[in-house]
């Protein structure tokens, strides 16, 4: 009963963090992919972290075992700028470290739950997938072409009158425009 619990919460757990926040059907794809590569290389890495804590062993207990969660969490976040997929790895290393320290043998930390973990994330991005093309299709290209339009009508707004109102708008819409890019930046490597 507890392994169906969790698997339903990392289900909508995935589910929701890779469709809220969207900007179109690629958004959704490429965090869906993000989201799944980071947690598979997590699930494989793991046991090689959980050594480094062998249940019955001591000497990664209490503070130091709350250093090294948090070395990872800050690596996670740091590299989470990069990859989005540094964040999921991260997060699954150290539910792979908690696991051994809680006396899950270090064989077994890349197992159960963190294979549980593997298939939520996929039905929950399967499910994200299908709310994306099926129930709330939002197409990309033209969110992409709105946020074009926005840019190039900034641009002219400050060639025409150069402010810092005007200038601010470039640099608000510029941003915005690199919000959408991440999809695109992916699709054509």
């Amino acid at each position: 009963e507890f392994r169906r619990v969790l698997f339903r919460s990392w289900v909508v757990l995935a589910s929701l963090l890779v469709y809220s926040g969207n900007r179109g059907r690629a958004d959704v794809l490429h965090k869906s992919g993000l989201r799944i590569a980071g947690v598979a290389l997590g699930t494989l890495t793991a046991p090689l972290f959980a050594a480094l804590a062998p249940a019955g062993h001591d000497w990664l207990q209490g503070p130091p075992l709350v250093l090294l969660l948090l070395a990872i969490v800050g690596l996670g976040l740091w590299l989470r700028a990069w990859s989005y997929a540094a964040w999921a790895c991260a997060m699954t290393l150290m539910i792979g470290l908690l696991q051994s320290s809680a006396g899950v043998p270090a064989a077994e930390a890349g197992g159960i739950q963190l294979w549980t973990r593997l298939l939520a994330t996929l039905a929950g991005a399967a499910c994200s997938l299908a709310a994306a093309w099926f129930v709330l299709p939002v197409r990309s290209e033209p969110v992409l072409r709105r946020r074009i339009a926005d840019t190039l009508a900034a641009l002219s707004d400050y060639l025409a009158e150069r402010s810092p109102e005007h200038e601010h708008r470039v640099i608000a819409a510029l941003a915005r425009l690199d919000e959408v890019a991440p999809p695109w930046e992916a699709w054509e490597r």
